[in-house]
C-alpha cells in the first residue's frame, strides 16, 4: 500500500516565535509521530523576515524525523510562495494533503487542503478601500491596495476552496461563522498547547520574591495598549514604586506609540521597557512577575494568558470573550475600556496575597488540559478525516 504524503507550509519555522508561529513549531513535531505518513514541511530560507539561520536551526533540528523531508522552496515574495512555487510542490511530489496553518489558502494546489485561520481580524480590519494616506505616494498606495485585495481573496475565496478549516478556540470559530457561514459544515477548533520549556523550567519563584506586572507590546487597536498602561499609571504611588511594569515585545522601543505615551505621561520611571526578546527571557519575566495584564479588546486565543497561568503568574484580563473561555474562574477580568477596574484588579493582586495565592492555583489547575500532544492527536484526526473523504 502507498503511504500517505502530508504536506505542512512550516515557513514560519524561520520566524520569531510567538503565536502562530509556534503552534506550527509544535505541530511539526508531534504529527509526524502520530500518524503513518511521509511528510514534507515546506519553508523559504530566502525570506527577507526571517530571524538568523542560527536562530532557528534549532527548531528545524527538533522538527527532524526519519518520515520527515524539509523542502526549502526560495523566494521574497509570499504570495508568489503562496499561489505558484506551493502549488507546483505539491504536484511534483504527489502529495495526498497540504495544511496551510497560519491564515492562508493555496487556491492553486491540486489535492485536498486543510487551513488554519486563527482569527478573522485581520478581515475585519480590511479597510480596502480607505484613501491614500498623508504624504502616500501613489505607488505604495497601490501596492497596500494589492495586499489587502490578496487578503480579501485569502478569506472570501480561501475559506471556501479549503476541505477543512480549523482554528483555536470556540471564541475563533463562532467569529468565523458569523462572517463566513458557509463554512459551517467543515470547522473545527483545537486549542493551544502549553510551551513546553514553560512545563520544563523546574525554576519556580515564591511570592516574596515577586514583584511587577508584566504588559507585551503590540500597539494595534485590539492590543488596547492605552488603556492598559492607564490602568497601571492609576495604581497608588507607593504600589507602582514597589511593581515596576515590564513591557516586552515593542516593535520600536525609540519613538513607538508606546513608548510616546510613556514619555507624556510621566511613566517613564516605572516602566523597563523591552523590543522582541528571545524565549528564554520572556520565560522569567512570566515567573518573576507578581501579575500579567492583558487586556486586549479581541483575540483568537490568547498564548500568553496560558503561559502566564502555566508560570502560575495570575492574570487581569478584558472581558473578551476568548479570554474568559481560556481562563474561566482563573483570572480577573473587567471591561477593556474601563482603566479603573482594570487598576482595581491589578491593585487586587499586587497587595491581597491570599487573592493571589488562589488565583495562583486555579491557573496552574486550569492549564492542565492545555497539551500540545492532545492538540496534534486532534489535528492528526482532522487530517484523517479529510483523507478518507471521498
Amino acid at each position: 500500500m502507498t503511504r500517505l504524503k502530508i504536506g505542512i507550509d512550516a515557513r514560519s519555522l524561520c520566524y520569531k516565535q510567538r503565536g502562530m508561529p509556534t503552534y506550527v513549531f509544535y505541530l511539526c513535531q508531534y504529527l509526524p509521530d502520530l500518524m503513518d505518513a511521509d511528510f514534507y514541511f515546506f519553508i523559504n530560507t530566502a525570506f527577507e523576515h526571517n530571524e538568523h539561520p542560527s536562530d532557528y536551526q534549532h527548531r528545524i533540528d527538533a522538527c527532524k524525523r526519519d518520515n520527515v523531508t524539509f523542502v526549502d522552496v526560495l523566494s521574497d515574495e509570499d504570495v508568489k510562495w503562496e499561489q505558484s512555487y506551493l502549488p507546483k510542490k505539491v504536484s511534483e511530489f504527489h502529495l495526498d494533503l497540504i495544511h496551510l496553518p497560519c491564515n492562508r489558502t493555496s487556491l492553486r494546489a491540486k489535492t485536498k487542503q486543510i487551513v488554519t485561520y486563527h482569527d478573522v481580524m485581520e478581515w475585519k480590519h480590511l479597510n480596502l478601500f480607505s484613501f491614500p494616506e498623508k504624504g502616500q505616494s501613489f505607488s505604495h498606495f497601490i501596492y497596500c491596495l494589492k495586499r489587502k485585495l490578496y487578503r480579501w481573496a485569502m478569506y472570501r475565496l480561501g475559506l471556501k476552496h479549503a476541505d477543512h478549516v480549523l482554528t483555536i478556540s470556540n471564541y475563533a470559530q463562532s467569529s468565523i461563522l458569523s462572517t463566513f457561514p458557509n463554512v459551517s459544515n467543515k470547522i473545527s477548533y483545537v486549542y493551544h498547547g502549553v510551551p513546553e520549556n514553560y512545563l520544563l523550567d523546574k525554576t519556580r519563584y515564591d511570592l516574596s520574591e515577586r514583584a511587577g506586572v508584566l504588559m507585551l507590546g503590540g500597539e494595534s487597536y485590539q492590543k488596547n495598549w492605552q488603556n492598559m498602561l492607564d490602568a497601571y499609571r492609576k495604581l497608588p504611588e507607593h504600589v507602582k514604586l514597589a511593581n515596576k511594569l515590564y513591557i516586552a515585545g515593542i516593535a520600536n522601543t525609540t519613538d513607538g506609540e508606546i513608548v510616546k505615551y510613556i514619555r507624556s505621561t510621566g511613566m517613564e520611571d516605572y516602566c523597563e521597557i523591552h523590543g522582541w526578546i528571545d524565549e528564554q527571557l520572556l520565560l522569567s519575566l512570566f515567573s518573576k512577575v507578581r501579575v500579567l495584564l492583558f487586556a486586549s479588546r479581541e483575540e483568537g486565543f490568547g498564548f500568553p494568558l496560558l503561559q502566564a497561568m502555566a508560570r502560575e503568574t495570575p492574570a487581569v484580563v478584558s472581558n473578551a470573550k476568548v479570554l474568559i473561555e481560556i481562563g474561566e474562574e482563573a483570572v480577573f477580568s473587567a471591561d477593556a475600556e474601563d482603566s479603573e477596574a482594570l487598576m482595581r484588579a491589578t491593585h487586587a493582586l499586587l497587595t491581597d496575597d491570599t487573592c493571589w495565592h488562589e488565583l495562583s492555583a486555579a491557573g496552574k489547575k486550569r492549564t492542565q488540559g492545555f497539551t500540545w500532544s492532545t492538540a496534534a492527536k486532534a489535528v492528526a484526526a482532522a487530517y484523517k478525516q479529510v483523507l478518507e473523504t471521498k
